[in-house]
């Protein structure tokens, strides 16, 4: 991530969040969380615990490797 966002300095997680909540596309907010736990290092995701993420991916025809939309996935119970 940049150090700023849209102009702000991105001094704190507070700061951070709060520039997230306030995006918008077409409409939708995206929910925006800190998750405090760690993550390993050199984790490796198989084909096939990727093909239902590549499933929700649309790739732009003339910048497929940078323009990608994610679908998101369906709400539990939605």
């Amino acid at each position: 991530m940049e150090q700023k966002w849209g102009g702000s300095l991105l001094t704190s997680l507070e700061v951070i969040l709060a520039n997230a909540r306030r995006m918008t596309w077409e409409g939708q907010s995206p929910t925006v969380g800190h998750g405090d736990r760690e993550y390993p290092a050199g984790v490796r995701v198989t084909k096939a615990e990727m093909k239902p993420v590549g499933a929700r991916l649309e790739r732009s025809k003339t910048l497929p490797k940078y323009d990608i939309t994610i679908r998101p996935r369906q709400p539990i119970g939605g």
